[in-house]
C-alpha cells in the first residue's frame, strides 16, 4: 500500500468527493492543476477555491479510509487511548 502523503492522495480525495457527487470533474481538473502548480495538500486546495467545505473533506476522507469522525468533545478521549 502506498503512503498517504498529500501527493500521493488527491486523487483518492477527489474520486471519493466525485462519487459523493460532490465534486465534478470539471472542478477536479482545476484542482488537480492548482494542486500541481503550488504543491499544497488537495483538502487545502480544494477549500481554497470553494469547492468543497472542510467538513465534505473530512467526511470523504473518513469513507475512503474507513476511519471514524471524531466529534470534538471525543476525541480528547479517543486520543487518550493512544
Amino acid at each position: 500500500m502506498q503512503a498517504l502523503t498529500h501527493t500521493a492522495s488527491p486523487t483518492l480525495l477527489m474520486a471519493e468527493l466525485a462519487e459523493a457527487g460532490l465534486l465534478s470533474e470539471a472542478d477536479a481538473a482545476r484542482a488537480t492543476a492548482a494542486i500541481a502548480a503550488t504543491g499544497e495538500p488537495a483538502d487545502i486546495v480544494l477549500n481554497r477555491l470553494g469547492l468543497v467545505s472542510e467538513e465534505d473533506c473530512a467526511l470523504a476522507w473518513s469513507r475512503a479510509l474507513n476511519l471514524p469522525i471524531l466529534e470534538q468533545a471525543g476525541a480528547a478521549a479517543g486520543l487518550a487511548a493512544y
